[in-house]
């Protein structure tokens, strides 16, 4: 178990490592448990939040380095409408997608998935313009494709195995 806590960045390990080796030492091994594992390697190293504390104000610094670490972005009125188009237009469009597929093969697995995963995708594809803006343009393709592919495909699963289930 220990070769998936090597995915994550030097640091976060050196921080975390020994605490959730712990942790996953007392978990039994499932796909679940490798999962999020791999999807908090990938967040690691794409996203790293993690910085030393190093407390700014005086009085209790604990609290205002965590205040200082857990701050919102401020988004300008221009970067929220641009999220509200996406996410509006993206939506339409992949339910208009899903129905025109759902009008053509009746109640199939592929355009249930498609109907289902219209609002993940779109709010996905929403985050271009805010959270997602500070990531290099090649890691924010990465980030939407696989999660709105991943959205998807997980969405396509559920209807499927809903639809033999007894």
């Amino acid at each position: 178990m220990s070769w998936i806590l090597r995915l994550y960045p030097r640091d976060w390990r050196q921080r975390y490592g020994h605490e959730v080796a712990t942790l996953v030492a007392a978990e039994r091994p499932s796909f679940r448990l490798y999962a999020d594992l791999l999807a908090g390697a990938i967040d690691a190293r794409l996203n790293p939040q993690w910085t030393p504390i190093q407390p700014t104000m005086e009085g209790d610094d604990t609290m205002n380095a965590i205040r200082s670490l857990c701050a919102v972005p401020e988004f300008s009125k221009a970067e929220q409408l641009r999220s509200a188009a996406w996410m509006i237009g993206a939506s339409a469009i992949l339910t208009l997608l899903g129905v025109g597929l759902d009008a053509l093969e009746s109640q199939s697995v592929i355009s249930r998935a498609v109907l289902y995963s219209a609002f993940p995708a779109a709010l996905t594809f929403s985050l271009r313009n805010t959270y997602l803006s500070v990531l290099e343009p090649a890691k924010r393709r990465i980030v939407l494709g696989v999660g709105t592919i991943g959205m998807f495909l997980f969405m396509l699963a559920v209807v499927y195995f809903a639809s033999i289930a007894p």
